[in-house]
């Protein structure tokens, strides 16, 4: 179930990853989680996911001991906003705090907002949806198992699409690989396949137009034709 804070109004603090780093020394969490709509075990993961040290346990308890500090490490695809919400006046202790999941997607909102919008025409097109749309343009539309259909995977990204909805799909596609590289992900096309690759994880990605199939009943046998299109991934 998803967590709120209830009967507070909240509002938006951002952090580069430095600034959050210095803050989680300053402070110990639960003092932090007071000042943030998030639990310190929420703020924690937090930091763990954008590769930023924490105090260990007990670190606040012997804070007059020399302790080494860990050195911030960099990061490659280092996000420049990270969000949290701050409590309002009325969010006490009994209140729940956000999920660290939200908090995701709450960033991820942010950082896309200019690019989730599938534009009405592509301008300056991802490299990999000009090499697709040739091979869409030229391709032969199936005539047996999906008519009308035209597919493309290994040699552009992995498509299957009526021949008048090439230029649709295609601005999908734009609008999603650009929004995905400006979260740090890699786009490759290998073994017939599209994946978006973040570290060591790979997403399989795919376009489809979704038909409905619809049976000609036939002399000898029987054949088919595709219906009620549309575009889905």
């Amino acid at each position: 179930m998803e967590e709120q804070i209830v009967g507070a109004k909240l509002e938006q603090q951002e952090f580069t990853r430095k600034e959050l780093y210095d803050l989680v020394w300053s402070l110990p969490m639960a003092t932090l989680a007071k000042r943030f709509a998030i639990s310190d075990t929420g703020l924690r993961k937090l930091c763990e996911r954008h590769e930023i040290p924490v105090p260990k346990s007990g670190h606040w308890v012997r804070f007059k001991k020399k302790v080494v500090k860990p050195v911030l490490p960099k990061k490659e695809f280092a996000d420049d906003a990270i969000q949290l919400l701050l409590r309002g006046e009325g969010a006490g202790a009994t209140s729940a705090a956000v999920t660290p999941q939200k908090l995701m997607e709450q960033e991820i909102r942010a950082k896309l907002q200019s690019k989730l919008t599938v534009p009405e025409q592509s301008v300056h097109s991802h490299p990999l949806v000009i090499q697709s749309k040739k091979a869409l343009v030229e391709g032969t539309p199936d005539g047996w198992r999906y008519k009308g259909i035209v597919s493309c995977s290994r040699s552009g990204l992995d498509t299957g699409v009526t021949k008048g909805n090439i230029k649709r799909a295609l601005r999908f596609w734009d609008t999603m690989l650009k929004c995905l590289e400006a979260l740090g992900h890699t786009i490759e096309i290998r073994h017939d396949s599209t994946y978006a690759k973040l570290d060591a994880h790979n997403f399989k990605l795919l376009l489809r137009e979704r038909c409905r199939r619809e049976i000609i009943k036939g002399a000898v046998y029987d054949t088919s034709i595709s219906s009620d299109r549309r575009i889905v991934f």
